[in-house]
Formats: C-alpha cells, structure tokens, sequence
C-alpha cells in the first residue's frame, strides 16, 4: 500500500537452442567441392527482478525489471574449393522480439514511475569471401577479398507513466504540469539502417594479401571497414531522450608476420594496426527527472594504433611458456556531446526537442585502453 518494495528477487529463466547441419554436394560443375551449411539458433530470456538499490531497510530506492526477450537466427553458407580458389557465400537473418517494464519508486512513493517498452528488431546480411593462389611466385601469394551488406530494421514502442513527483513531505504533484521528463508519454520510434545514405552505407568489405616466404613464416596486409548499426535509446524517461543513434563505422588497416622456429617448438608473430572510428557510439550521462538517465550517442570520431608481439615457446615436454606485449595509442578525434545548461541539457528548435551539441573532445579520454599491456604465462600439461 505504501508503494514499496517487500519482497526482493531475481527470478529468471533462460533457454537457448542450436542447430548446425552440414550437406556435401561433392563436385559441382563450376563450383568445384561443394558443402552447404545451416546454423540455426533460438533463445528465450525472462528476467524478474525488485531490487533494493539504497540497501537499507528504509524504502528509499526500490526498483522493479521484468524483461522478456525471443532471438531467432538462420544462417545458410555454401563453402567451395576449386583449383586455387576457396569460397563461402550465405546469408545471415535475425530476428527478436523484446518487452521490458521498470517500475522505480523512491523515498515511499515521492517519486513513481512506471514505463512498458516493446520492440523488434529485424537483419539481414548476405556476404561472401573467396581467396585465390595465383599461379606465380611459386604458389606463395594468396589475395583474399571479402564483402558483407546488413540491412537492420528497428522498432520499440514506449508507454511512460509518472504517478507521482515529489519533494519529500511536501503534499505535491509535479507529475503532468509541463515540466520536462515528468509527463507522460506514448511514442513509437521506428528507424532501418543500410538501405539509405551515401557512399557505402552498409557494406564491410575486407582484402588480405598473405605471402608465405617459408613453410614457417608468413607475412600479410590487411584492410577492412567494419560496420555496426544504430539503435534506440529505449530506456530513456525524457522523450526529448528518446530516440535513435546513428551507425558507428570503422576503418581497419594490419600488417604484420608470423613465424615457425626450431622444429614448431618457439613461435614468434608480431603486428601493427590502425583503426579509425566514426560516429562512434559511445554511452553518456545526461541530466533527467532531477537525476542522470545514460544513453547512447554517437561521440564523433577516434583513433587507435600500435603494435602486438607474441612468443610461445615449447622448453620442455608439456610445458609452454609465451610472453605478450602490446602497445596502443588511443584519441578520440571529435566527441559531439550535448551542451548543458543551469537547467540541464540543451534544446533548440520550433517544438524545443533539438539537442545542441559542442565538441567536448578534448576533454575526454578513451576508457579501457592501456597504452601498455603486458602478459607472461607458463604451463605445464602433465603426460597422461
């Protein structure tokens, strides 16, 4: 009665089920050995939690997630070797349907809300790859070439309430008055990506040219745009806050060789990268409803590069001992963020729902990347 949590769990249950089958055609006129491949997956998540977020046995904060997730996916490849050539081809299909209801109230009721989120999502993606030995160099040059497409499409309906806002012991309600994150709210936010935009909108192609000098050393160069696509902010409470994210795209480059010594006993690689981001999507607290809601915004652009050795080396019978070192530099190059004002974010425009943004790069680091990683392991694998 008092709009509190009582009871705390954390039930859920999950299924997943997995599917691969494989058919040999044998020759195929043209197409040389042929294999066709199916890799089927389903899964089911439903998650209930009421959690006590203040951990005392004052009803301060107490939250409420039911989430009930259904995936699907198919994918059909038909792998083939020729004289010179190996090759897949296939497509890739997903689908999920998802719904997601939070409850959260604070301070016994000051404040409540209570938001429903329903959504799907839809992609698909042919791609294929084939590598050729051309009939030079004694056989030693491979040139491998790759191309992905993926098409997504999504959708998520979002149902806000807000029952109650408050200030605690003071009998009133500011839910519903005009005030920005404290209205409620129905909206449904539909976006497709890869179908639209200019240049390569979708695609992901990828070139690999290995030379193999020795039975035991191989050299190669690499090239590859990678592409992820957008998505919904479908948490967010503030409708102005409620909306998509673009794509993130990545240039790849990486050289590098790897190396056999000493009968296979010491193996020695080593490699250099530079990756390239834009309208990279990165996670960002914003003011909301008197507190912090995080969403996902596209920052703008980064840049990493460095180097990669690896040694493993077989001393002993069963035993391997390997040493790991990389160095990486990473910037980001542009992060547009929402400017803030007294009052919270920024908006501009005829209906006030415009974020204005401002580059906020130099005032950003990139989490998680140490300029100096280092790894140095020993094993020891006893006869049987």
């Amino acid at each position: 009665n008092d709009l509190s949590l009582h009871r705390l769990t954390d039930d859920g249950n999950h299924r997943m089920h997995l599917l691969t089958a494989a058919w040999d055609l044998g020759e195929v006129p043209v197409l040389g050995s042929v294999t066709l491949k199916s890799i089927s997956g389903y899964r089911s998540l439903t998650t209930d939690n009421q959690n006590d977020q203040d951990g005392s046995p004052l009803h301060v904060a107490d939250f409420h997630l039911h989430v009930n997730l259904d995936t699907w996916s198919e994918e059909v490849q038909l792998i083939g070797t020729a004289p010179r050539v190996r090759y897949v081809l296939g497509a890739y299909y997903y689908g999920e349907h998802n719904t997601e209801e939070s409850r959260q109230v604070i301070f016994n009721g000051t404040d409540n809300f209570h938001y429903v989120d329903k959504g799907t999502d839809t992609s698909l993606a042919p791609f294929g790859q084939i590598t050729v030995t051309p009939p030079i160099l004694n056989d030693k040059l491979s040139i491998t070439a790759g191309l992905r497409y993926t098409y997504e499409s999504v959708s998520v309906n979002k149902d806000f309430l807000c029952l109650h806002a408050g200030i605690a012991g003071v009998p009133a309600n500011f839910c519903n008055l005009g005030i920005a994150g404290l209205n409620n709210f129905n909206s449904t936010v539909t976006k497709s990506y890869g179908a639209h935009g200019t240049g390569l909108p979708a695609l992901s192609p990828m070139a690999n040219i290995a030379y193999q000098w020795t039975d035991s050393t191989m050299t190669y160069l690499k090239a590859s745009r990678g592409y992820q696509s957008g998505g919904v902010n479908g948490r967010a409470t503030d409708p102005r806050l409620f909306k998509t994210f673009d794509p993130e795209k990545l240039l790849a480059f990486e050289g590098g060789v790897k190396s056999q010594w000493f009968d296979n006993r010491l193996r020695l690689n080593a490699d250099g990268f530079l990756s390239e981001y834009t309208d990279q999507v990165v996670q960002v607290f914003v003011p909301s409803n008197g507190g912090v809601e995080t969403i996902n915004q596209n920052a703008g652009a980064s840049e990493f590069w460095g180097f990669e050795l690896e040694a493993v080396a077989l001393p002993l019978r069963g035993v391997e001992a390997s040493l790991n070192y990389s160095y990486l530099n990473s910037r980001y190059l542009k992060w547009s963020a929402q400017k803030q004002g007294a009052n919270g974010p920024v908006f501009t425009g005829p209906n006030n729902d415009i974020p204005v943004m401002e580059n906020v790069a130099n005032q950003r680091d990139v989490p998680f990347a140490p300029d100096h990683n280092i790894s140095v392991g020993l094993t020891y694998t006893a006869p049987p």
